[in-house]
């Protein structure tokens, strides 16, 4: 895949100080990847986002994008616990892009809000696997209110 090579040419040649445009295409890799039903192969690039984003501390979407994309992976991949711990951190970080770009007025406040939806609907089916169905419905009582 073309966001897989480039992914792998960022870690030889781009420099650790240009850490946002490494974390773009890790995510672009990993989504491209799970999507396609490899997740195992995506897994890698969902880990480097997520390194990656512990290094962004001011960019709460991007930092939201790396652990949802690694807990939908983790789903996947049956490890339930890592991906319940994966999404939280997702919506949470989620909940605060949304909160800075309707503060902000920022253009991409929907696509923000979508981003959340999905990850409150992920967790959402995680739980009623886990039979949690109270947190479940909480989840996508949330997702509700946003649309």
């Amino acid at each position: 895949m073309a966001c897989q090579k480039a992914a792998d040419y960022l870690d030889e040649f781009v420099p650790e100080t240009e850490i946002q445009r490494k974390l773009s295409m890790y995510l672009a890799a990993a989504w491209a990847l799970a999507n396609s039903g490899a997740a195992q192969t995506a897994r890698p690039y969902a880990e480097k986002a997520v390194q990656a984003s512990s290094r962004t501390l001011d960019y709460a979407f991007g930092i939201g994008s790396a652990y949802g994309v690694r807990g939908v992976i983790e789903g996947t991949l049956h490890e339930l616990d890592a991906s319940d711990r994966d999404l939280t951190q997702a919506e949470q970080y989620g909940r605060q892009a949304y909160k800075e770009a309707l503060a902000d007025q920022f253009k991409g406040t929907e696509m923000y809000k979508a981003y959340l939806v999905n990850y409150l609907r992920a967790h959402a089916a995680l739980l009623m696997a886990l039979h949690r169905d109270k947190e479940a419905n909480a989840r996508l009582d949330e997702a509700v209110s946003l649309k």
